[in-house]
């Protein structure tokens, strides 16, 4: 089981003709795969609705005994939960732990030591958005160190799946505070910086880059690429 301990949460994604939202409140447990709630808190909360069109469906949980009891509606009237309703909570709860970054302090430390880094980069590449790609990959810095082969496979996910800068800077100042930047690494890690539409993320990124020592030598080339 993994802990997600919060308070409150809320979390909307809307996508074309429908919208996607989450509502946690107190402290649960997902299962490692991040697709059920496995354990709540007594006076805890949690429920995943999906809205397309006319059509509503809505997964409930809330602590029961020692366990958690489950109800499945569809436009505010309960159904049983066969197979097929099963099978999309399952998704829809899937969906929000990557993309809200539910559980990942405890789930990516698991990732990595069944698949090393690739496996956390693959799943985070399931996330539909790039705040949710950067919880993975920060939650994927707080595992350990990264070897210098292992940061260039970060940094060039970063490069081809995080589009937004402010997430781009939060992910790339993070890779040179932890170090392990070197090589093949460096060069990914300025053309990720140079290709930012905001002077001021890249701005932040290249001085953090300077003060780390990496617009020197082999590095000084790509780092006036990243200027221009």
């Amino acid at each position: 089981p993994v802990a997600a301990q919060t308070n409150q949460l809320r979390w909307v994604s809307d996508h074309d003709d429908s919208r996607v939202e989450a509502r946690l409140r107190g402290n649960v447990t997902f299962t490692v795969a991040g697709d059920w709630i496995e354990t709540m808190a007594p006076g805890s909360e949690a429920w995943f609705e999906e809205r397309e069109g006319r059509r509503t469906r809505r997964v409930e949980f809330a602590p029961s005994g020692s366990g958690v009891s489950v109800r499945y509606l569809e436009n505010g009237a309960p159904r049983e939960m066969d197979a097929q309703a099963q099978a999309w909570a399952r998704g829809l709860v899937t969906r929000a732990t990557r993309d809200a970054g539910l559980g990942l302090a405890q789930r990516v430390p698991r990732l990595r030591a069944s698949g090393g880094v690739p496996a956390v980069l693959r799943e985070a590449g399931e996330s539909r958005s790039d705040s949710g790609r950067r919880l993975y990959l920060t939650a994927l810095y707080d595992s350990g160190p990264l070897t210098p082969a292992e940061a260039a496979q970060v940094i060039q996910f970063v490069e081809r799946s995080i589009r937004s800068d402010s997430d781009r800077r939060l992910v790339l100042t993070a890779a040179i505070r932890r170090g392990g930047v070197s090589g093949p690494a460096v060069d990914a890690l300025f053309r990720a910086a140079g290709e930012m539409r905001s002077d001021s993320d890249r701005r932040l990124v290249l001085t953090a880059a300077i003060d780390a020592g990496l617009a020197r030598g082999s590095g000084l080339a790509p780092f006036f690429r990243a200027v221009e």
